[in-house]
């Protein structure tokens, strides 16, 4: 056994993309640092890296002060692919390996935001959807199954967005643990 990586502080989702066999990982990134820092993210995990936890976030040039410094580990401090916002606690992913979406799907991650319990303004809830070209990020993450969020600085929300995978037949399905039921989600070009 070895570490493989280190630095992720909550890494709740990996998946490997079965195209190019990289792994994958969703971050909640650390708490306390106010309403928009530090940016949670979605990552290509490489071996030998480190992504900073406890004493950078994000890029070297970010550093903890909270913590006891180790300028040489925040030196080697990988910065992330993709960042997602502030505490929208990113959870499980899945690869859009199928062709019942449209083309602009094929390829591209679909991201279960659970949501933020510490900001002042809600974010997440919500499924996100990054495109890929090449085995890469090729652009920002976009909603794609969203309006859980009925008032953003209220307390009351629809649905909690936990998990995603993808049906024999190409569909989205969607666990929600605020609801406690799963959605399906399907592309029919008949009817756009």
């Amino acid at each position: 056994m070895r570490i493989f990586a280190s630095g992720l502080r909550n890494a709740v989702g990996l998946a490997f993309n079965s195209e190019s066999g990289e792994l994958w990982a969703t971050v909640n990134e650390r708490d306390n640092f106010g309403d928009d820092l530090p940016s949670d993210f979605f990552t290509q995990v490489i071996d030998g890296g480190f992504y900073g936890w406890p004493y950078a976030y994000l890029s070297p040039n970010k550093v903890d002060n909270r913590m006891a410094p180790r300028p040489d580990l925040v030196a080697q401090t990988l910065t992330p692919d993709v960042l997602l916002g502030a505490h929208v606690a990113p959870l499980q992913f899945t690869f859009y390996q199928n062709k019942q979406f449209p083309t602009a799907y094929w390829h591209g991650v679909f991201i279960a935001e659970h949501g933020s319990w510490n900001r002042t303004v809600r974010s997440g809830y919500q499924v996100v959807f990054v495109p890929f070209q090449n085995g890469v990020p090729a652009g920002q993450p976009q909603p794609f199954f969203s309006g859980f969020v009925p008032d953003p600085t209220g307390r009351g929300v629809y649905g909690r967005m936990v998990g995603v995978a993808i049906a024999s037949n190409g569909s989205l399905l969607i666990s929600d643990d605020g609801q406690k039921l799963i959605w399906r989600v399907s592309y029919n070009a008949d009817k756009n």
